[in-house]
């Protein structure tokens, strides 16, 4: 109900000072809070740093909008500064939150605010002028930091992982007088993560003020109020989403541990392939790859060309949908060798040449014209750095997120499991697979950097990315 007057607006928001949740019920009209939330609320209104971990889907943007509003109304002229790893990302996050907020509050709560999600920086101003706001910067604009000062100054850091220490450091300068900062714990390094290990050590010390301890909270989706639900009326995680992500990316998995479970990882990265698919996938059994067999689709060659440098080879891989045919490798193959493997095993297997690729980088730009020679006129050229849609980092992550999910068991039962034969490249094969790491940031998957992945093995991965390759189209 809308207060009758200014007094006993006055007095609610005086009321709401240390109740979140009073706030959010009775001036933005919204659902009551679950257990978690009104848990990191009540530590944002007694501890000076309260630190997050929290898994995907648990209302995470839907609480800092509403804690933003609450400290600014309940706190005259303040200020709060939010942060996070993406400049487009604040307008279209928390701050498309707050318009919601605002737009749906029982109360009128005036104000100004940016209307663009790409504005830099976003803006909601209670007092248009005054200095009493909320000003969103992202973290590659640390020099507009500097300056801003309040009493109540309340800094919020949206994707607390991604955020460099130099932002860290930038915030420590503002002498604030509530920090709240969340997000998925994805690396097991950094500010966000020593915030965490210095809460872990203080909890139990009686010689610091509860109220100067740094509260660590860790909120699992699978904690969420709807976990059980089929469906989740407000688009929590729900029974629907775990069993979708439990089948995509494994209960054990790294991503499962920190998107899911809210759990710092122990490495900075996901292995691609668990080592179990890919034995299974050599002690498979398939028949005559050269019978007709409709659900083997189009025979495919992909060539991933080497320098001819020290353990830099160049592999040419022949697959179709049921598994790899054929391998040739060698340090020895130039662009005029492998344009003649090519063709021969496009003669053999019977590929049509508009399923031929070849790494178009580096040395790659010259093969083209030898494979026209050939009569080919009509491979693609891959560019694993070219787009690979919204969820992929680019198309060498796409293509290998391919590869796996036609090795995963739990895949597609109407297909049969694909099948790599056990021969002398194998080994090293599989050992460039296994090595294959991978992170999803902000919804989009990354698979690990080649020249990373090669240092770790002490060679180029090229039997990796010739599979890779034949996978991306």
């Amino acid at each position: 109900m809308k207060p009758r007057d200014q007094a006993e607006l006055i007095d609610l928001f005086k009321r709401c000072r240390n109740d979140f949740d009073l706030f959010n019920v009775e001036v933005l009209g919204r659902p009551p809070c679950w257990s978690r939330q009104i848990e990191i609320a009540e530590s944002v209104a007694t501890r000076r740093d309260t630190v997050v971990c929290s898994g995907n889907a648990t209302g995470k943007t839907w609480l800092a909008a509403g804690i933003i509003l609450w400290y600014l109304y309940t706190r005259p002229r303040s200020l709060v500064v939010v942060t996070g790893p993406g400049q487009t990302s604040l307008g279209s996050t928390i701050f498309k939150e707050i318009r919601r907020a605002l737009a749906g509050a029982v109360v009128d709560l005036g104000g100004k605010i940016s209307t663009s999600p790409g504005a830099s920086p976003q803006i909601f101003e209670v007092v248009p002028g005054s200095g009493w706001e909320a000003m969103g910067i992202s973290t590659n604009s640390v020099e507009r930091l500097s300056g801003r000062h309040a009493k109540n100054l309340l800094v919020v850091v949206d994707e607390a992982s991604g955020v460099d220490e130099e932002i860290y450091q930038a915030i420590d300068s503002l002498n604030y007088d509530r920090m709240l900062a969340i997000g998925n714990p994805i690396r097991p390094d950094g500010r966000f993560y020593d915030l965490w290990r210095q809460a872990e050590r203080e909890r139990d010390r009686t010689d610091i003020p509860d109220a100067h301890k740094v509260a660590a909270i860790r909120v699992a989706s699978t904690d969420g109020p709807h976990a059980a639900l089929e469906r989740s009326p407000f688009g929590l995680a729900d029974a629907g989403w775990l069993d979708s992500m439990r089948r995509r990316y494994g209960d054990q998995s790294q991503w499962w541990k920190v998107h899911v479970q809210a759990l710092f990882p122990d490495t900075l990265a996901d292995g691609l392939i668990p080592p179990e698919w890919l034995d299974a996938a050599t002690s498979f059994r398939r028949n005559d790859p050269f019978c007709n067999d409709p659900a083997a689709g189009h025979r495919r060659i992909a060539c991933d060309l080497g320098e001819g440098v020290g353990r830099d080879r160049t592999v040419v891989v022949v697959r179709d949908d049921r598994g790899i045919l054929e391998v040739v490798a060698g340090d020895r193959l130039g662009l005029e060798e492998a344009a003649y493997e090519i063709k021969r095993l496009a003669d053999t297997y019977c590929v049509n040449e508009q399923f031929i690729s070849y790494d178009a980088a580096g040395i790659g730009r010259d093969l083209r014209g030898r494979l026209e020679r050939h009569g080919i006129r009509r491979a693609r050229a891959y560019h694993g750095s070219a787009s690979g849609g919204k969820n992929f980092y680019n198309l060498r992550a796409a293509a290998a997120w391919n590869f796996r999910c036609r090795l995963d068991p739990a895949g597609d039962p109407a297909r049969t499991p694909f099948h790599i034969p056990y021969q002398t490249w194998w080994p090293e094969a599989r050992e460039e697979i296994v090595a294959l790491r991978f992170e999803v940031i902000e919804g989009v998957t990354k698979l690990e950097n080649k020249e990373l992945l090669a240092a770790r093995l002490g060679r180029s991965p090229d039997f990796a990315d010739a599979i890779i390759q034949s996978f991306s189209y």
